[in-house]
């Protein structure tokens, strides 16, 4: 009799932690996005709605003092561009290509007030004393960074104290190179929000595709 009510009881216990476990969360799962990027983690609360995988190149240009001596080289200054969004190969001789270089990309991180009519030189304020001439501008042939901007959204019912999401980047015969990260914080069920990572290691010329992990409680 002992021994019949010990394997009633087993067979309860074990049909008891059955049921409990029917009722957990799946934590680790698997999508795979439309343009077949793979999103791994927590994919059952957090969802990548959409994104985009931008590469960029340096834009260099020189600067100098025109009304000093050569000595006054300033040195070189650059600003990432969109790899391959513009062509400067007349940047010399083309007056309208030259003006919307210097208008869109140069004048910011030259911090320029004024430019001369050819747009050769400038002045970073009023009555400035040393004249600025640029010179020598070209585009790097390597990319300079990988940028991966996006939207996520809480598609689960819990409230997330500190949702993450992980690119990770391989290069074409799908070794791990690198990755980045982006934590948030406080997003309840339906809410999206917006995230940004950059990679410009060591390996940033080998990145041939992505894949995501999202986290929705990095901490415990």
């Amino acid at each position: 009799m002992k021994k019949q009510l010990l394997i009633v009881g087993i067979i309860a216990l074990l049909v008891i932690v059955g049921l409990s476990g029917c009722n957990l969360p799946t934590s680790d799962t698997k999508r795979t996005l439309p343009d077949g990027t793979v999103v791994t983690g927590d994919a059952n609360q957090i969802q990548i709605t959409k994104y985009n995988l931008t590469k960029y190149q340096n834009l260099n240009v020189r600067r100098w003092y025109i009304d000093k001596s050569p000595g006054n080289d300033l040195g070189f200054s650059e600003v990432e561009v969109t790899y391959g969004s513009i062509n400067i190969s007349d940047f010399n001789t083309n007056l309208s290509k030259r003006e919307y270089i210097c208008e869109n990309y140069l004048k910011s991180i030259l911090h320029v007030y004024t430019w001369d009519a050819d747009y050769f030189g400038y002045n970073t304020y009023p009555g400035r004393a040393y004249h600025t001439a640029i010179s020598d501008v070209s585009l790097g042939t390597e990319i300079s960074s990988w940028k991966v901007n996006g939207t996520a959204k809480n598609i689960g019912k819990e409230f997330l104290s500190y949702p993450k999401i992980t690119v990770n980047f391989y290069n074409t015969a799908g070794a791990w190179l690198a990755s980045a990260e982006s934590t948030e914080q406080n997003k309840p069920s339906g809410y999206t929000w917006n995230f940004s990572m950059t990679y410009n290691g060591e390996f940033r010329n080998d990145v041939n595709y992505i894949s995501f992990e999202v986290t929705a409680k990095p901490y415990g």
